[in-house]
């Protein structure tokens, strides 16, 4: 079995766009990291990785959004996840249709041509229950559900006749459990197969992925525990402020890692504070330390937010 390597406790999120104006000063503010801190990378300008491995000596993860693209879904319309009423869902991508893995295959082979990364962070892999956008239903989805005995075209049709008046999820998971089984099966199934393609890609680098926590993380076509076998790394995103007074998530969150099983990290990734209390930043990292989390991941959105966040000291 691969022994996935630890990492540091505090990493950092950035969005590419953000630094090519002041370009210079991010780097000067970059470099001021410890060497083996993990920078986020969202972009989808292989030169950003190219760009940033030259100028800073930190280790790069990409950033990659698995099955939401809107600045290429124009062109990739063949992928599309398919409504209860036969339209594109725009901009969601088919998890079922195996040209996708194909187009994520060669986008991960590009990822690891333009510069060393350490891993790739997989995001938005989901199938968000948000009416009218509730599933697809395309032949690929059609095929493999009637293998299980599901059949999509009833539901399609029920659903349609249903939405007239406002489809709830309680509603679907008391008529249609086996199809919810089956959006979150199409979710975990394609992990594991990106999970082998990084693998024969390259066997050094680590495969992870970004969820919403949630208490009911079916409606995002999730199961935390499937996907944790799967990947290397899962990081839970949280719009709290779990450093202060949301601690209880905290150990929310740590309960249900608890029923994993083999070899993963945890992950938590959160905005950095408006307030950034030190001594409430300090104890919170301390928080996580004493709930056995692997990592925190900061999402900067601005310069003077990562000079703060190195000026306090928490990534020393």
């Amino acid at each position: 079995m691969r022994v996935i390597p630890r990492f540091p406790l505090i990493n950092l999120s950035i969005d590419a766009e953000l630094y090519r104006k002041n370009s210079s000063e991010w780097f000067n503010s970059l470099n001021n990291l410890p060497e083996d801190t993990l920078l986020f990378i969202i972009s989808k300008n292989y030169a950003h990785f190219t760009d940033l491995h030259s100028k800073t000596h930190l280790q790069l993860v990409p950033v990659y959004s698995a099955l939401r693209d809107g600045s290429n879904f124009s062109r990739n319309t063949d992928l599309a996840q398919i409504n209860q009423s036969g339209n594109l869902i725009s901009p969601y991508y088919c998890p079922n249709n195996p040209k996708v893995v194909s187009l994520i295959k060669n986008d991960f082979e590009s990822l690891h041509e333009a510069s060393p990364i350490a891993g790739i962070l997989l995001d938005s892999l989901e199938i968000p229950f948000q009416p009218p956008i509730i599933g697809c239903f395309c032949a690929y989805c059609s095929t493999l559900a009637e293998e299980k005995g599901i059949n999509l075209s009833q539901i399609s049709h029920e659903i349609t006749r249903k939405m007239k008046n406002g489809v709830n999820w309680n509603w679907v998971t008391k008529n249609y459990p086996e199809w919810l089984q089956f959006r979150v099966d199409s979710i975990s199934n394609l992990a594991g197969k990106l999970m082998i393609t990084i693998r024969k890609l390259d066997p050094n680098i680590f495969l992870g992925m970004t969820v919403p926590f949630s208490y009911t993380p079916e409606m995002f076509g999730h199961d935390y525990f499937f996907l944790s076998l799967y990947l290397d790394l899962l990081n839970f995103s949280v719009n709290e402020n779990i450093l202060g007074s949301k601690k209880k998530l905290l150990k929310q969150i740590r309960a249900v890692a608890k029923k994993f099983i083999g070899e993963y990290r945890i992950f938590l990734q959160m905005k950095v504070p408006h307030e950034l209390n030190v001594s409430e930043i300090k104890m919170g990292i301390n928080t996580l330390k004493k709930n056995s989390f692997d990592g925190l991941i900061f999402h900067v959105s601005t310069l003077n937010e990562l000079k703060k966040i190195i000026k306090i000291g928490v990534l020393g």
